[in-house]
């Protein structure tokens, strides 16, 4: 199972409905009904400590050789491979929301803007015996591994940003379940925007000893970027209990379903400078590839929290929340790859993938 990360806050981010969970009603227990709630304004505050969840950064493979130390000129690579990709981090984002509760009724509408950008960095050497394979899929051989009179050194390093962002427009309808529990039902829609940029750079050079200048230099850039824009209806459930006095537990559960279109690109640059009096200037080609396609893009996201509310004169309530969320999207990032390869020259092929985070989030509701 992919891990399944969730958005940051579901859909409308709204008010903590711990702050009409506070008070137990005078409802029996387990009965049904439609509180009659103060009209007012609300606004939402939140922090987001978030990590992002990708599973296509790889940027390189580190692959052993077998070496025949009887001749020099015979290897053979082994099944022994390491990817090399990037773990992201956690990082910062936020999240505001406006909300209004119609008079005399349990209904509200609710406005949230979720923001969320980080960039992650790795790279890479190459080991004894080891060969290191672009993601080009060029594979550039440790040189030490051709002997003494000739050294060098290979190695890769790329930078890979994440970016979220959500808005959401959500009609809600509150129902109590007993003295506690109220929850709310939501549908409205979602504007998404999700996007994904990698640049990776490879280096190589050999070297012969007793030599100025390296008689082979090998230097590629690759360029991957992918943009989601999406618009769909969006449902979800809110829920809050209070446990004791002013302390109550909430959480919620959305889902939305989105329409837009993924466009993609890449560019791979190489460039080759061999030692030949016959050419002075290096070998270069420029390999580019794009797509536009149009898709439909399902969303989850979840959130479990603790809050506590307190009452601010007669009509207005301050709560704190704090908790853990997880968004997911599918099938959300496209990546091209463009291979080159001596016997079918470059071909470029699509990799599609999930993509979300998760992480801890404090939110601070004010209803007036």
């Amino acid at each position: 199972m992919k891990k399944f990360s969730v958005v940051l806050a579901a859909a409308g981010l709204t008010a903590s409905l711990g702050a009409y969970a506070t008070l137990p009603t005078d409802a029996t227990p387990f009965s049904l009904n439609i509180p009659n709630l103060q009209s007012g304004l609300e606004i939402t505050l939140e922090g987001l400590l978030v990590r992002p969840d990708v599973i296509n950064s790889d940027y390189a493979t580190l692959q052993d050789i077998d070496l025949d130390r009887g001749r020099r000129d015979h290897f053979n690579f082994s099944d022994n491979r390491s990817v090399q990709n990037v773990n992201p981090s956690y990082d910062f984002g936020f999240r505001v929301g406006l909300g209004y509760i119609f008079p005399d009724s349990g209904n509200d509408v609710q406005l949230s803007w979720t923001h969320f950008q980080d960039t992650n960095t790795n790279s890479t050497g190459i080991g004894d015996n080891e060969v290191l394979v672009t993601g080009a899929g060029v594979p550039l051989i440790n040189p030490n591994i051709f002997g003494d009179e000739i050294f060098g050194d290979a190695s890769a390093n790329t930078s890979l940003k994440n970016q979220f962002d959500a808005v959401d427009l959500t009609v809600g309808q509150y129902v109590n379940i007993g003295t506690r529990l109220q929850t709310r039902l939501f549908g409205g829609l979602r504007y998404a925007y999700v996007q994904q940029n990698q640049t990776s750079n490879y280096g190589a050079f050999y070297q012969r000893e007793n030599r100025d200048d390296p008689f082979l230099v090998y230097g590629e850039r690759d360029t991957f970027n992918s943009k989601f824009n999406g618009l769909g209806p969006r449902l979800g459930f809110q829920a809050a209990y209070n446990v004791w006095d002013c302390f109550g537990v909430t959480g919620s559960v959305a889902g939305s379903l989105l329409v837009g279109k993924v466009k993609s690109s890449s560019d791979t640059d190489i460039v080759v400078d061999v030692e030949d009096r016959r050419r002075d200037e290096p070998f270069s080609f420029d390999i580019n590839s794009s797509s536009n396609v149009w898709r439909v893009v399902p969303e989850l996201d979840a959130r479990l929290g603790l809050n506590y509310t307190w009452t601010v004169g007669t009509n207005s309530a301050l709560t704190l929340e704090g908790g853990y969320q997880v968004t997911q999207y599918f099938n959300a990032v496209d990546k091209l790859h463009n291979n080159v390869s001596v016997l079918n020259g470059v071909n470029t092929t699509r990799e599609t993938s999930d993509v979300g985070f998760d992480g801890p989030y404090l939110s601070l509701n004010y209803k007036m």
